[in-house]
Order: C-alpha cells, then structure tokens, then sequence
C-alpha cells in the first residue's frame, strides 16, 4: 500500500465511520489500493489495534486480491474482516 510520509493510510483508501446495533465500526475501502507492502500491513494492523483499543470494529471492502493473498499469508487476516464490497461490511452491522 502506498503511504504518505506520516504513516496514514493512503488517499486511495477511502474510509467511513458508522454506529450500529450500539457499536462503532470503521470501513476502509481498499478498491483504489494497487500496492501493498509489509509498511502498508503494518498501518492496516495498526489501525486495526486502535479500533480494537476503543472498542470499534475495523472492516476492510473492495479488497484487491494481491492483497488479500497477503493477508492470508501472514495470518492478518485472522485480525482484519474482510468484505466483498462496502455494502457488504455495513450489512453485517445492521445498516
């Protein structure tokens, strides 16, 4: 994943915060990601930890498959849900 110099995700990730069923929870639309990396991992990770620190819930859509190769690689995707589209990752919070 390209990342700007902060170590935030890129622009090409769009994202959305929503509430539902009394919970909060974080999309990150990854359909205009084309390269990811162990540094672009390690943002999604971190991410993911923050969610996980407040309670939300991190779901990443639209995800290329390269990358999803990778996340099976490394086992990340034990931690990060992964949803076909955004629709997808919102319905299973009731929106």
């Amino acid at each position: 994943m390209e990342r700007g110099s902060t170590g935030s995700p890129p622009a090409a990730a769009t994202s959305s915060r929503r509430s539902a069923r009394g919970g909060q929870f974080l999309v990150l639309d990854l359909a205009g990601v084309p390269f990811c990396d162990s540094a672009g991992l390690n943002v999604l990770i971190g991410a993911w930890r923050q969610a996980d620190a407040v309670g939300a819930v991190l779901m990443l859509a639209c995800v290329p498959k390269p990358l999803r190769r990778i996340l099976e690689m490394t086992g990340a995707d034990q931690c990060l849900r992964v949803c076909d589209t955004v629709a997808d990752a919102e319905a299973a919070f009731g929106c």
